[in-house]
């Protein structure tokens, strides 16, 4: 499946929102994803062992970890996706 590219307008927007509701840093997430707490919880496509928010956590590490100008069109829609889960 294609991934959406985005607008200059509407990455601007998604990456304002991203870095208004991902309120945690890089050392942070990197903490708290080898807790057990957030290896127990959450929802797993079978069969993976790995639950949706866990994976997405990692994600949102690398995404984190890159300049505005290093990021894509699949890091934009994993931002959004991000954004309309905690809001």
């Amino acid at each position: 499946m294609a991934q959406a590219e985005f607008e200059k307008d509407q990455q601007e927007e998604i990456y304002r929102e991203f870095h208004q509701y991902v309120n945690m840093t890089v050392f942070q997430l990197e903490q708290w994803l080898q807790t057990r707490q957030s290896q127990e919880v959450g929802y797993r496509h079978e069969p993976a062992s790995e639950s949706v928010g866990h994976e997405s956590g990692r994600k949102i590490i690398t995404i984190l970890g890159k300049k505005k100008d290093q990021l894509d069109s699949a890091d934009y829609a994993h931002m959004r996706k991000v954004v309309w889960w905690v809001t």
